[in-house]
């Protein structure tokens, strides 16, 4: 019975779940002023992708210290990949005139744009967002982990780890021929 009611307030002041979604994101979105101060670092950091991952991932880091921080890191995981929020992602990066709804995402694409020339504007917003969608997802893991459970690596190496991991996904593939070269090479030393 309780559960009923509580549902029935949350739609009473929300409309639906799209709405407490909405209303959680408005509340813990960063204001205009910052979002334009977190383009300019995360520009000023191009076209390094190390330099640009790190900060894209230093910025969840900080959400970390705190339970209500986790907790957003968590909603944000699962919200950003709800068709409407991730349509509107995807939309403000293939037409890299608007305000992109995420400065980390449009930085994203600024560097496989960069570093993966030629690669068609569709696979660059899929390529760009989906390894956002993965940064964040693994932040929500650890956050789960720290209220949950208990790491299973301490905290700067999951993030050293978590930063490759990234990186990998994100940037052009290497030449097969090389990998496979220099893994025959390092069997015979």
């Amino acid at each position: 019975m309780a559960e009923q009611r509580n549902a029935s307030a949350l739609y009473y002041h929300f409309g639906n779940r799209d709405g407490l979604i909405r209303a959680v994101v408005e509340k813990h979105s960063p204001r205009p002023d910052e979002l334009r101060r977190i383009q300019r670092d995360l520009r000023a950091r191009h076209p390094d992708p190390q330099l640009v991952v790190e900060a894209i991932v230093g910025r969840q880091r900080e959400m970390l210290a705190s339970p209500e921080g986790r907790d957003w890191v968590r909603i944000m995981s699962h919200a950003q990949l709800r068709a409407p929020v991730r349509r509107a992602m995807l939309n403000t990066l293939s037409d890299e005139l608007g305000e992109p709804i995420s400065p980390s995402t449009d930085a994203l694409a600024r560097l496989v744009r960069c570093h993966c020339p030629g690669l068609r504007s569709e696979l660059v917003q899929e390529r760009s967002f989906g390894v956002f969608a993965f940064i964040t997802f693994m932040m929500a893991e650890r956050a789960r982990l720290i209220d949950d459970d208990e790491p299973v690596i301490d905290e700067s190496r999951f993030i050293e780890n978590l930063v490759d991991m990234a990186i990998g996904a994100l940037m052009p593939r290497v030449d097969r021929g090389t990998v496979a070269g220099a893994a025959a090479g390092s069997d015979r030393e």
